[in-house]
């Protein structure tokens, strides 16, 4: 059997990740574990309790003084730094026109051991911290925060997930934050045996048409999302990202400029 981790992620990236999962190995040996840890040290020690795969940000730095090993190439296509911002209806003036500069004066606000809350700190954008996903947006509708930052591939199923907030809420259609965030499989140290084999598995699907067959069928809006609407795109720096990843874009942006 293999325990996967599935927790602490929107439930638009548990269906496909799973998805995933379920091409790699036989579903009856997967065991989908979506429980979610809020104490960064309970997620960073998940791979102490039998957990044997996980998918995370490379560079997360919740593990970083953890063993692990990771297979490549990342799995999401680079869409998961491509952020949208998500803002109250009535606030929408205030965030026209969006700049560097502007975000600087807003608070961002992400669910507790989200990787992207340290990523804004490093790049001076203020940031509340707390709670998970629904706490996150109710404390977005009680002003505690300007608004909260997902992948393009997430954000609308977010809202549509709940109905009774959601006419109160818009996605800024504009507007994009990009930072290089590749999204891996890792392994618990216990599956050094097997790792040969799955990365053979998985770089054969990476490279097949069922792997874009299983991306369209998650995400079939953000391809022609990303290449049909005028974006204004405002470029972040990920300092955690490591260095075999530096050059890593979402090869859909690459006929954007950065804005200031």
């Amino acid at each position: 059997m293999i325990k996967f981790w599935n927790g602490n992620k929107t439930t638009g990236r548990q269906h496909y990740e799973l998805a995933l999962m379920h091409q790699l190995f036989s579903p009856k040996m997967i065991i989908n574990d979506t429980r979610d840890y809020p104490n960064p040290d309970d997620e960073a020690n998940i791979f102490n309790n039998g957990t044997h795969m996980i998918v995370t940000v490379a560079g997360n730095q919740k593990f970083i003084n953890h063993s692990f090993l990771s297979i490549d190439p990342p799995i999401c296509k680079g869409t998961l730094g491509c952020r949208v911002l998500i803002v109250r209806k009535d606030d929408i003036p205030s965030f026209h026109p969006v700049n560097r500069k502007m975000l600087e004066k807003k608070t961002a606000g992400f669910p507790a051991t989200w990787a992207d809350a340290e990523i804004f700190r490093r790049n001076h954008l203020p940031v509340l911290e707390y709670g998970d996903l629904r706490t996150i947006l109710n404390l977005l509708l009680d002003h505690q925060c300007d608004y909260i930052s997902l992948g393009i591939t997430e954000a609308q199923s977010v809202i549509d997930q709940y109905p009774e907030i959601k006419p109160k809420l818009i996605i800024l259609k504009d507007v994009l934050l990009y930072y290089p965030l590749p999204l891996i499989f890792y392994l618990s140290p216990s599956m050094d045996k097997d790792m040969k084999n799955i990365n053979n598995r998985w770089n054969s699907l990476r490279k097949s048409e069922k792997f874009d067959q299983i991306f369209n069928q998650h995400y079939p809006t953000t391809m022609q999302q990303l290449q049909t609407n005028i974006w204004k795109v405002i470029y972040l720096n990920n300092p955690f990202i490591p260095s075999q990843y530096a050059d890593f874009r979402c090869d859909f942006l690459a006929e954007y400029t950065p804005h200031s």
